[in-house]
């Protein structure tokens, strides 16, 4: 099964980084298709 999840967005949407970080999400350098984009921020989470 998967144990963890990932997920991108943006620079300019501080609420959403701001909430990914309350709900336990850290942030991670950027996977797959946001590789060299400046402007992603990917996070990823543990599942139990």
């Amino acid at each position: 099964g998967s144990t963890k999840l990932v997920l991108e967005t943006g620079m300019n949407q501080p609420e959403a980084i701001s909430l990914y970080k309350k709900l336990g999400y850290k942030i991670i350098p950027n996977y797959g298709q946001y590789i060299g984009i400046k402007n992603s921020v990917c996070f990823e989470k543990p599942i139990a």
